[in-house]
This record gives C-alpha cells, structure tokens and sequence, in this order.
C-alpha cells in the first residue's frame, strides 16, 4: 500500500512533459540598453534646462535685468555721458527738451572739466509700474552725493526725468539778461527759461564791464532733485573794469561842469552844482572834484548796460575875492556800453 507524502500530495508533472519538469516559460528580459537610458536622460535633462531657464527670465523680468537697457544701466550710462561731455547720449537717456541750446557738447564739458563723477554705486531700484528710484552715491569732484534719481518706462525705453532740468531765472535787473552769455553763448533777451544738464553753471556778458554770477551750480548733485533746483537768482555786478570807467564818466562830466561862471551853473546843460554864498558874487570860478572814489556804483535795473552812480561830490568855488568848499550829492546812470562811458545827471 502506497503512504502519503508528507509534502502533502503531489501528482506529478502532466503527461508528455520531459524528465525534469516543467517546460521553459521564454527567455529572461535583456537589460535596457544604453541608448534607451541616453533619450531618457535627454529628455528629462531638457525639461530641467527649460525650467531653468523659465525662472531666469522671470527673475530677470522681476529685477529689470542686467542688460544695459535696464534702469540702473540707463542711469549709469547717463553718468558716464556726463563725465564724458556727450551731449547726444545724455539727451538720449532723459525726457525730451524743446530748448537744447545749452544742451551741447561743448556746455556739458565745461560743466564737468574739473569735477568728475567717480565712486558710483547704484541700486538695482525700486520698481512701481512703469516708475523705477535708483538709489544713488557717488562723488562730484569732493563733494559725496547721496540721493534718489527717478527713471520713467517710456515708449522707446527708460528715461531719467531730471535729466534735463527747466530752470527759471529770476534777477533784481531783467534788462541785464539781454547781455548775458551761458557757456559762451547769447541769452535771447526777455530769457527767463533755460534747459541745462545737471552741474556747474558759466555765465559771461558781451561787455567786460559788467558780470554776471549765479548759485554755484543748480542740480549739481543730480539726487535728489527739489524745487529749488529749479529757480535760479542770477546777480549782477560791475567789474573793476566797469567802475572804473563810471568814475572816468562822472569825472569827465563834472570837468565840463567846472567851466561854468554862475553860482548855480545854469549856464551848462546837466550840471547843478551851487555855491548860496557867493549868490551875489558875480562870476563864479569852479574847480573840479578829484576825488572819485567813494561813489557807488551798481547795476541799473532798468538799462541793460547803464550803471547807476551815487555819491558825493566836493567842489572848490571861488568869485569875489573868497574861496568856499561846496559839497554835491549826485545819482545819475552812466552807459557803459559807449567807448567812452557817459554820465547822465538825474538831478
């Protein structure tokens, strides 16, 4: 009698099956192959790289970039142009100005011939829409600049608002202006608006008799800018040159007083000297001042190039038989565009 396995039952293989089992399943999977392995690496190194540069851009988006269209290269840009004397970059880098005659190469190097911008450090900026602050510190000549200049998205790229400045010019003597000369070149006259470049301002006048002077400088630090950056005193005053040939005037005038021969001198058109004393004196001699250097001399407000001359005047009178010291307050105005200068009395 046959005993169960104690592996419990077992039938055996089916019939036809070979000695040893059953029949193979196939062969075994190969191993992937190198190839396949390679696109699959491709294919995910590509969609990394594609990410990679998906977040690049929109940090750079975010920033404004690096390029030398973004804010903080426009401003840096704009620096350079001014050290440089270039005009046409400068301008090109701020909103338009109508004005540009002392927009030139030859203002903005002069403006920058001594004192240079070094030592810049600019901030990325701050963005708000289409308003970016570039926070800014650097150096004009000795003096450390530190403030805010404000660039603007427009539609042919960012633009400083202050790269040009509007100023208004206010004087005690309007008339003056029509003489005046800003890096060289003439003012129209009734002038009471220039544009210029940030910096050191230059005037001259067409005559050696009379200077013109300003604030130092308007805008010279660039940021930040205020309102008064944009109004500028312009002074006047008369040169040693100028004072000079007033008095030569006022000198010239009272020797034409001195040959009158009354005590009131009526008998010369302009001259007003008078001796009371010698009222009755008959003829009257008259000596001509010699000292001319206590008059005031100042800028008339109302010609463009008159001088206007106070003062007193010591003449020596004599008829009689006696000699009398008489003492004249004169105000007049003297030309001082005429070669030679001309004293006109106001009373």
């Amino acid at each position: 009698m046959a005993h169960p396995s104690p592996l419990g039952s077992y039938a055996g293989p089916p019939a036809g099956t070979p000695f040893g089992g059953f029949p193979p399943q196939g062969p075994p999977p190969r191993p992937q192959s190198f190839a396949a392995r390679y696109r699959w690496w491709l294919a995910g190194g590509s969609i990394a790289l594609v990410a990679i540069i998906a977040v690049v851009t929109v940090v750079a988006v975010m920033t404004g970039g690096s390029d030398d269209t973004s804010p903080k290269a426009v401003v840096s840009r704009y620096l350079d142009a001014l050290n440089r004397g270039d005009a046409a970059t400068a301008l090109s880098l701020s909103d338009p100005a109508n004005d540009k005659r002392f927009l030139t190469d030859s203002a903005l190097k002069a403006q920058y011939q001594r004192d240079k911008i070094t030592g810049v450090q600019l901030s990325e900026g701050m963005s708000a829409g289409e308003f970016t602050t570039i926070a800014a510190n650097y150096n004009v000549g000795d003096q450390v600049v530190s403030g805010s200049i404000k660039v603007n998205k427009r539609a042919d790229g960012w633009k400083l608002e202050d790269g040009v400045l509007t100023v208004t010019l206010g004087t005690t003597t309007p008339a003056v202006l029509g003489l005046a000369t800003l890096f060289g070149t003439k003012l129209s006259e009734g002038t009471t608006k220039i544009n210029v470049f940030p910096g050191p301002l230059y005037w001259g006048t067409t005559t050696n008799n009379l200077q013109i002077t300003s604030d130092s400088s308007v805008g010279s630090t660039l940021a930040p800018f205020t309102p008064s950056t944009r109004y500028m005193t312009v002074r006047t005053a008369v040169t040693e040159s100028g004072a000079e040939a007033a008095r030569q005037a006022v000198r010239e005038w009272a020797e034409g007083c001195a040959k009158s021969r009354k005590w009131d001198a009526s008998d010369v058109a302009g001259c007003k000297q008078m001796s009371y004393t010698l009222g009755t004196a008959g003829e009257v001699t008259w000596t001509a001042p010699t000292d001319y250097t206590k008059l005031t001399i100042t800028p008339d407000a109302l010609g463009a190039a008159k001088a206007t001359v106070r003062g007193d005047l010591n003449w020596t009178a004599g008829g009689a038989g006696r000699q009398e010291s008489v003492r004249q307050m004169i105000y007049g105005t003297v030309d001082l565009s005429a070669n030679p200068a001309v004293f006109v009395s106001s009373f």
